[in-house]
């Protein structure tokens, strides 16, 4: 019973939730890990993680917040248990093997914001003579509230607004790792939290 229930479960799942047209339209899936991943746990390990903004990363990128530097230089299986999770959706949404190949926390609180940016610029990488597949980008939230800032993705279409995508705990995000996004100035105090990755197709 409980096989038949993951199934129906990944069946619905493995359906775009949203999709933002850039140039052309592409999906964005979303996934709740409620039952597959214990967010707290994520969250408590990620705390020492955590530095001052001006420790940030990517200070350009990461506006009154902090951003690691990837975290497979620090420690390849801090995470590994949520790296397979997101593998595995990106295979149900893709149809296609992918392997998390850098993955990184933003920690912010009031004000913080990220600015629009793509994690490859249009850049692909071919699978073979005849098919093209870009790498995949994904964003993990163990830690945020209903009053949190969502992440918003920019059309680049003359007349199409940009897609708005509110963010809820426990919740994952996949989509193209071309696509602009951006996260707005958050005016909540408490701390938020996300899990990002780059991933790239396997056979």
């Amino acid at each position: 019973m409980e096989d038949k229930l993951k199934k129906f479960k990944n069946a619905i799942e493995s359906k775009p939730k949203y999709l933002v047209e850039q140039r052309v339209i592409m999906p964005i899936f979303s996934f709740d890990l409620n039952g597959e991943i214990d967010a707290d746990s994520v969250t408590q390990r990620a705390m020492p993680l955590r530095k001052s903004n001006s420790e940030s990363f990517k200070p350009d990128l990461v506006k009154n917040g902090y951003q690691t530097n990837y975290i497979k230089e620090i420690d390849t299986t801090l995470f590994a248990d949520l790296n397979k999770i997101i593998e595995d959706k990106c295979r149900i949404a893709f149809k296609q093997n992918y392997k998390a190949t850098d993955y990184w926390f933003v920690f912010y609180e009031e004000g913080g914001e990220i600015i629009s940016h793509s994690h490859y610029n249009l850049k692909r990488y071919k699978m073979d003579a005849t098919l093209e597949i870009y790498p995949l980008a994904s964003a993990y939230y163990p830690l945020c509230s209903e009053k949190s800032s969502p992440i918003i993705f920019n059309s680049h279409v003359e007349g199409m607004p940009d897609v708005v995508v509110p963010i809820k705990k426990n919740t994952l995000l996949i989509f193209n790792a071309n696509l602009y996004h951006y996260v707005p100035k958050s005016t909540e105090s408490d701390l938020r939290l996300v899990y990002s990755c780059n991933l790239y197709a396997r056979n």
